[in-house]
């Protein structure tokens, strides 16, 4: 069984996104459950999305977040390349160009590599990743029970010297997502991360009503366009 989970912050989505699921049901017609956390820290609500997955004895968690669109055989081909961990192409909501980069990261840059390819990579966010089941349940087994995914924040003082040689500390804040902290937990206990970068999908900002993606910025009524009753009598006719 898939376990698709979903973090939402108000439990609201767009026709869309409602549409994809459906879309993605007629392309992987085996047991697809869903998980929907509504209101909670996006941490918790992984956590216990994947707490639910493994009490119901899943294979593989997929999670979606409630403002990704992803192509329709994102789950086959996600499944078909069989990796530990895996995700898609989801890119950051920039207007610019030059600032829109995928949120998908190999040494501490943004993997931009697009040739339809599966490729190792070191973190990436978890807007569209696929998941087996057996990596939660092992590093439960290792203490990390419920707390698969985690903020970390961490201050280091630094000690440098200003322009007179005087020596001064300086403090050096860490902060990392709870998405990219699993990542680094999942390849500390001998976990693979990888990317299709076939697997392109698109960033959805609700008040701009825009879709970012490797392609560009979209305006989301063109998008609806393609389920409005006439264009569906024209794809009848």
């Amino acid at each position: 069984m898939l376990v698709i989970g979903i973090p939402s912050r108000n439990g609201i989505i767009t026709i869309d996104f409602a549409m994809q699921l459906q879309a993605l049901r007629m392309h992987y017609i085996n047991g697809i459950a869903y998980a929907v956390a509504i209101g909670m820290p996006v941490a918790d609500a992984r956590n216990g999305i994947v707490k639910t997955a493994l009490i119901n004895k899943a294979d593989y968690v997929m999670f979606i977040d409630d403002d990704t669109m992803i192509p329709d055989n994102a789950i086959a081909a996600l499944l078909q390349a069989d990796r530990d961990i895996i995700t898609g192409v989801v890119y950051s909501k920039e207007e610019d160009e030059y600032l829109r980069s995928p949120m998908v990261f190999k040494a501490g840059q943004p993997f931009t590599t697009s040739d339809g390819k599966v490729h190792e990579i070191d973190s990436c966010g978890s807007a569209c990743i696929l998941i087996k089941a057996r990596v939660f349940s092992e590093l439960a087994e290792k203490g990390y029970d419920g707390k698969w995914y985690t903020f970390f924040n961490e201050t280091k003082v630094e000690s440098t010297l200003d322009s007179n040689g005087k020596e001064m500390n300086t403090p050096n804040v860490i902060n990392k997502g709870e998405d990219i902290n699993f990542c680094d937990l999942a390849k500390a206990n001998g976990f693979k991360i990888h990317v299709h970068t076939g697997i392109q999908c698109g960033h959805l900002d609700i008040e701009k009503m825009r879709v970012y993606s490797k392609i560009g910025v979209e305006d989301i009524s063109k998008r609806m366009n393609n389920y409005n009753v006439d264009h569906l009598k024209q794809k009848v006719n």
